[in-house]
């Protein structure tokens, strides 16, 4: 690919701390037919046409039963929790990489037609092809993926197979106009191509109200959707009592990025004060559902308070 930029570098640019990972074949065999009708179709596809007959959400649990645990996560990951601006890597075996895919859209759809009649997969997702190879001319991936079976797996944090992929130079102009795009927008920068989802709206506007659920006290004016002069976007600050502030950062299942934007803001609001950047008098706040132990090991490293919170 030309003008190199690595896999961990577009993920960070776009507030991503996952991608997928993905096999298309009918158990190995169809691969380049296959592999042609997502390319030219800017569709990837998911089936087990045998058992699922019908729409995921619609297939009962006893139906599910007769899936391996696998196949249902598989089910789940490409139905459900895939969300617009994913990252997709369609592989080729354990060394080879096909393309590499942003998803378009929050939903999934179910085509039975196609597995009917032998065209493709019949639950697919929309895709942007930020870069993609003919089937012959597949690029080679630095580290082989020993052992990946399966035909879709969520690839997180600071995992095996994280480390194996995320020095993956990807760069097209595409995967620049994508970032750009991101980036042009504050808010759209913030929350994604998708703009700001619900939970996290309604998470954000519980905090704002209830400041003392995360033990501030002394609010003197809470600000929404925070815009610094760099352009970047707080969810909330909060102009306490006696000279102090707090920027906090939600997060809902994706805490990573909500790190490094609440230290951030953090800097942003000490500069705009005209404080040293390590000053007590701003805090920085970073809350979500899920707090892993390697979060809060680096909140704790950079003097970021944390908390997990649901509504």
């Amino acid at each position: 690919m030309s003008e190199n930029m690595k896999l961990k570098e577009f993920l960070f640019k776009t507030s991503k701390d996952y991608f997928y990972i993905m096999h298309l074949s009918y158990n190995g065999r169809e691969k380049i037919r296959l592999w042609n009708y997502a390319k030219e179709n800017k569709q990837i596809g998911l089936d087990s046409p045998r058992i699922v007959t019908n729409s995921w959400n619609k297939i009962r649990e006893y139906v599910k039963n007769r899936l391996s645990k696998i196949w249902v996560r598989q089910f789940d990951l490409f139905c459900r929790e895939m969300q617009i601006g994913d990252i997709v890597l369609v592989l080729d075996g354990w060394d080879s990489l096909l393309g590499i895919a942003e998803i378009l859209n929050d939903n999934y759809q179910y085509k039975k037609e196609l597995s009917a009649e032998h065209i493709f997969f019949d639950h697919v997702r929309d895709v942007d092809w930020i870069g993609k190879f003919e089937y012959d001319k597949s690029f080679h991936l630095p580290r082989r993926l020993n052992g990946f079976n399966n035909a879709l797996s969520k690839v997180e944090f600071n995992t095996g197979r994280w480390n194996d992929l995320i020095e993956l130079d990807i760069n097209t102009s595409k995967a620049k106009e994508n970032i750009v795009r991101i980036q042009r927008n504050p808010i759209v920068r913030k929350y994604g191509p998708g703009g700001e989802g619900a939970e996290h709206k309604k998470l954000k506007r519980f905090i704002a109200e209830n400041p003392g659920s995360i033990g501030l006290k002394g609010v003197e004016e809470t600000k929404l959707e925070y815009i610094f002069p760099s352009g970047d976007v707080a969810d909330i600050v909060f102009n306490l009592s006696g000279n102090r502030y707090a920027v906090v950062e939600i997060e809902t299942t994706n805490p990573l990025p909500g790190c490094f934007q609440a230290l951030k803001y953090k800097i942003l609001k000490c500069a705009e004060l005209g404080l040293p950047i390590t000053s007590s008098h701003v805090e920085a706040i970073m809350i979500a559902w899920l707090i892993p132990d390697y979060i809060k090991n680096f909140c704790r490293k950079y003097s970021v308070e944390f908390h997990k919170h649901t509504i």
